[in-house]
């Protein structure tokens, strides 16, 4: 994947060059290459601390990542969009640096046949079905920039801050889940021992999802007015994807059929429900 997506990145970055294009689309391929390079090389590495239940290794990671892109994170108001470039960029890199430097398990043996091809009819699934996802999640912003304005596209900012804030949480929840549903269902060997990870899942995932969102909806208004005031007519936006956040309660049962390796079912779904998109808003 971090071939291909280089690849890809290189290719978007020569178009780009040789087309004349005014330096934010430079700099913008610049960091799509480092980020379909890194996040595959990234993913791959962190799954040896989730596998071997690492998670207070990898909770100071993240910590020390996310306190880096913080202080890059006032970059956009010295030097406006390079700062954010620069900024995406270093998260990128520091996030791979320093899960590649304190992996728990370090690569031994190039694998066989057979390991490819079960992780391929595990991994292969799950791939497809987050590029669906990914551009499910984008439909909408590509919808307000072809039919509304760029202001309309600035106001929604505030929903896509919500969304994206909101998916971490279900993202860190699984990361605890998964291996302990991973070592019950290896122990067993039967599916029915992953059921009582249905139950607990939706009731955790309630018990933390809700709350926050009601939470946010009500101090939303507050928190735009005192700190982003330009932004107050996208409060309305954000209030609704709110709501959005709270259907991020299916991820807990997710567990279960990532476990099973069933993730085409999740995978039509998200793409009908893509086509279907395009078909009302279009149509």
């Amino acid at each position: 994947r971090d071939l291909i997506g280089g690849v890809i990145g290189i290719i978007v970055f020569l178009y780009y060059w040789i087309d004349a294009r005014p330096s934010v689309y430079i700099y913008s391929a610049v960091l799509l290459i480092a980020t379909l390079v890194l996040n595959p090389l990234t993913t791959h590495v962190e799954s040896t601390y989730r596998s071997g239940q690492q998670f207070g290794s990898l909770a100071n990671i993240k910590n020390v990542q996310s306190a880096v892109y913080f202080a890059a994170s006032f970059l956009p108001m010295i030097i406006g969009y390079l700062g954010r470039i620069i900024a995406n960029g270093i998260n990128i890199i520091i996030g791979y640096i320093l899960r590649f430097i304190y992996t728990p398990y370090r690569h031994k043996s190039h694998g066989d046949l057979e390991s490819f091809k079960d992780l391929l009819s595990a991994g292969f699934p799950l791939l497809i079905t987050g590029y669906v996802g990914l551009i499910f999640t984008a439909a909408d912003r590509t919808y307000i920039a072809m039919e509304l304005g760029a202001k309309d596209m600035g106001l929604y900012t505030l929903a896509g801050y919500c969304i994206t804030l909101f998916s971490i949480i279900p993202t860190a929840l699984n990361m605890l889940l998964y291996p302990k549903a991973a070592t019950r269902y290896g122990e067993t060997g039967r599916p029915s021992s992953l059921l009582p990870f249905w139950g607990k899942s939706i009731a955790l995932f309630s018990i933390v999802l809700i709350p926050l969102a009601i939470i946010a909806y009500f101090l939303l208004p507050i928190c735009v007015e005192l700190v982003m005031p330009k932004y107050v007519e996208g409060i309305q936006a954000a209030r609704i994807s709110l709501f959005t956040c709270c259907t991020y309660i299916y991820m807990g049962p997710g567990v279960v059929f990532g476990t099973l390796k069933r993730n085409w079912g999740y995978f039509i779904a998200s793409l009908v429900a893509l086509v279907l998109f395009w078909i009302v808003l279009l149509g």
